[in-house]
C-alpha cells in the first residue's frame, strides 16, 4: 500500500512537472503552414497556394523535407494537399510573397507561424571534363513569421548540390540537401534554451 502511494506522488509530481511553464514538455509549438516556391532546373515556379494541380504539389522538394522534419520534431504542419479547399485570395496567388501576403493566407488554415521563401535548383550547361555527370545547386531563403503580431522571428538561408547525368534529379537532389541544411537551421533557432545558471 505504502509502495502503491509513493508511486502515486510520484506519477503526480511528473505530470506537475510537465504541466509546469517554462518546461519544454509544456511548451506547444503550434500549427505552422509552410509556403516554399520551388523552381528546378528552368522549370516552372511550383506553389500550391498559386492553384497549382495536387501533382504539382508533390513535386515540391523543399516543403517535403521541411514538413516531415518539423512534423517529427513536433510542430503541427498544415499539409496542403489534403485541404478541402484553395482559400487564397487572388491576390495573394504569387510565388513572391512578402510578410502581410504569406501572414493573410496562413490565417485562412488557423496556423501560429508561416514558413515562407523561395528555393531555386540551376545546373552548368555542360558536363564535367571526361564524364557525362552535370553539377546542380540550390539556393533557399525564408522567412518565419508569427501570425499573432506578424513579428518575423527568423531570417534563414541554406544550399545544396549534387553531380548527377540528369538535370533534373541532380537540381532535386540539390533542392533535398538544401531543404534538409534549412531544416537544421530552422530547428536549431526554434529549440528552447536551457536557462542560465547560478
Amino acid at each position: 500500500m505504502k509502495q502503491r502511494r509513493l508511486l502515486n506522488w510520484i506519477v503526480l509530481g511528473l505530470c506537475l512537472l510537465m504541466a509546469a511553464p517554462g518546461t519544454s514538455w509544456a511548451q506547444s509549438k503550434g500549427k505552422i503552414l509552410i509556403l516554399m516556391a520551388e523552381q528546378n532546373v528552368q522549370g516552372e515556379y511550383l506553389a500550391w497556394w498559386t492553384g497549382h494541380t495536387r501533382t504539382e504539389v508533390d513535386l515540391s522538394v523543399v516543403e517535403g523535407v521541411l514538413a516531415q522534419g518539423l512534423t517529427e520534431a513536433g510542430f503541427d504542419v498544415i499539409d496542403p494537399s489534403v485541404l478541402e479547399e484553395l482559400r487564397v485570395e487572388k491576390a495573394y496567388k504569387t510565388v513572391s510573397l512578402g510578410v502581410d501576403e504569406a501572414v493573410s493566407v496562413a490565417q485562412n488554415y488557423g496556423a501560429d507561424m508561416v514558413l515562407f521563401g523561395q528555393a531555386v535548383a540551376k545546373a552548368t550547361p555542360s558536363q564535367i571534363a571526361g564524364t557525362r555527370m552535370m553539377s546542380a545547386f540550390a539556393n533557399i531563403s525564408a522567412k518565419l513569421v508569427r501570425i499573432s503580431d506578424r513579428k518575423v522571428l527568423g531570417y534563414f538561408s541554406a544550399s545544396g548540390d549534387a553531380l548527377h547525368i540528369d538535370s533534373l534529379t541532380g537540381g532535386r537532389e540539390a533542392l533535398e540537401e538544401g531543404g534538409q541544411q534549412l531544416l537544421a537551421k530552422f530547428l536549431e533557432k526554434t529549440a528552447p534554451r536551457a536557462a542560465p545558471g547560478p
